[in-house]
């Protein structure tokens, strides 16, 4: 694990890029990733960047979290030609396909981020970072990275879909969110939209019809016992964030 100025905890990060619309998702690692030893993105972050950012950061191989970290987990992940920047929901169910972190695709780095190979080389990457951070990524998950923010920024992008209807991760994620926020109608309105996309695909791949799946299945679960689902869904944070190797919730 690597110690920096705030909090830490090292990890393996890369973005992958989802089979659905204009998101993408962080791949976390396995645990024996994240016992090597720490990744010149990291040191470089802990040196250059961590020290003039506000607030208490964890330090992952390639990305920072904010903390303390709620139910949702916001930060940045280094990306393939620029920083991503993280906004992702701990309580959406365990079976859910997980695919890594997921990002907020609508906020944009726009900056000189040349990849480098050491941390000594990273510094020029790191203000830089450091720059943004402070004028574009704050604002955005100051906005977004609550229950509320981030409900109505999964309505928003799901307003935006040609099919009128939405996109089936981001309708799935609102929903889950919805239900976290006893907005249980407007749950359940968002997986039957997750179902209906399926229903009206000629030929659904496969991982849309195993999420019309989960989305049924979860549709009735609230129909039943809207507590019980809460209940569960909460109960399943430690998990996710044991798979992003963030720290358990206390108690």
């Amino acid at each position: 694990m690597l110690s920096i100025s705030n909090s830490s905890s090292g990890n393996s990060l890369n973005v992958v890029e989802s089979k659905s619309c204009d998101h993408s998702t962080i791949d976390c690692g396995t645990a024996m990733e994240r016992q090597r030893r720490p990744k010149p993105w990291a040191l470089a972050a802990s040196r250059y960047a961590i020290p003039q950012i506000l607030g208490e950061w964890i330090v992952l191989d390639q990305g920072i979290i904010l903390g303390p970290v709620g139910l949702i987990a916001r930060g940045i992940a280094r990306g393939s030609r620029s920083p991503k920047v993280i906004l992702h929901p701990l309580y959406m169910p365990v079976d859910y396909k997980d695919t890594g972190s997921m990002i907020g695709h609508d906020c944009h780095f726009v900056g000189d981020f040349h990849p480098f190979k050491t941390a000594d080389d990273g510094e020029r990457y790191m203000l830089e970072l450091v720059r943004v951070v402070q004028d574009t990524v704050f604002p955005f998950l100051e906005e977004y990275g609550t229950l509320e923010g981030y409900l109505g920024w999964c309505k928003r992008a799901n307003n935006q879909m040609s099919n009128r209807l939405g996109d089936p991760h981001f309708l799935y994620r609102q929903a889950a969110t919805a239900i976290i926020l006893r907005s249980d109608e407007e749950a359940a309105g968002a997986l039957l939209a997750v179902q209906q996309i399926a229903a009206n695909h000629p030929a659904a791949p496969t991982w849309l019809q195993e999420l019309s799946s989960q989305a049924a299945d979860l549709h009735s679960q609230l129909d039943a016992d809207p507590a019980a689902v809460r209940k569960t869904l909460l109960s399943g944070v430690n998990e996710q964030r044991r798979r992003r190797g963030l720290p358990a919730t206390a108690g």
